[in-house]
């Protein structure tokens, strides 16, 4: 678990009965080496990088709002003023943010050296219903009993993401009401074998 981003009752409970079953098999696991501290130090360079890039294919109305919204508002903490920050961002900060991912990939080639993979949730809660209401940053999810934003379903798969290394989703069973659940693999990078294995 991660304080900045929460997984579900549901969720935890199906990844600590995989993790007992992996070392029922005689796997080897260490529940606290991870290749960073916290998620949340992770997901604000994904979210920097991604929002920039895909800012590229946007129109130019549409830079321009989110350039308005960054200088009226530069302190907007939520799901949708972080991404006009990202997407408003200059290329230095951009930059910042790439040369940040190149210190975490090697954190995680570091990591990997001594690890066969890294396993995560894919999301902080099992599957949920379609939502394609506008604006999409309105929208929520349930973490237990906590309002979360629509935007954390991206949070837990940041660091592969990120980092360029291969991930896998295998099933680990389901919920008290049916819903399915996976664990993310992570491997190092290029190995996607690996992560299938």
């Amino acid at each position: 678990d991660d304080p900045d981003f929460p997984v579900s009752t549901p969720v935890g409970d199906r990844l600590r009965e995989t993790i007992g079953a992996l070392r029922a098999a005689g796997v080897t696991v260490n529940e606290k080496a991870r290749p960073f501290d916290r998620l949340g130090e992770v997901v604000p360079v994904y979210q920097d990088l991604l929002w920039g890039a895909m800012m590229a294919g946007y129109p130019d109305a549409v830079f321009e709002a989110f350039v308005r919204h960054v200088e009226a508002n530069p302190a907007d903490p939520s799901a949708f003023g972080r991404m006009a920050r990202g997407g408003a961002q200059r290329h230095r900060d951009w930059s910042r943010s790439d040369e940040a991912r190149a210190r975490l990939r090697a954190r995680f080639a570091a990591f990997f050296r001594e690890f066969d993979v890294l396993l995560m949730p894919v999301n902080p809660v099992p599957a949920i219903p379609h939502d394609h209401s506008e604006p999409m940053f309105a929208r929520s999810i349930a973490v237990d009993s906590a309002t979360r934003s629509y935007m954390e379903l991206l949070a837990w798969i940041a660091p592969a993401t990120l980092c360029l290394n291969p991930a896998s989703v295998a099933p680990i069973g389901r919920t008290r009401d049916g819903l399915p659940v996976g664990v993310q693999i992570v491997g190092p990078y290029l190995e996607d074998r690996t992560t299938i294995d």
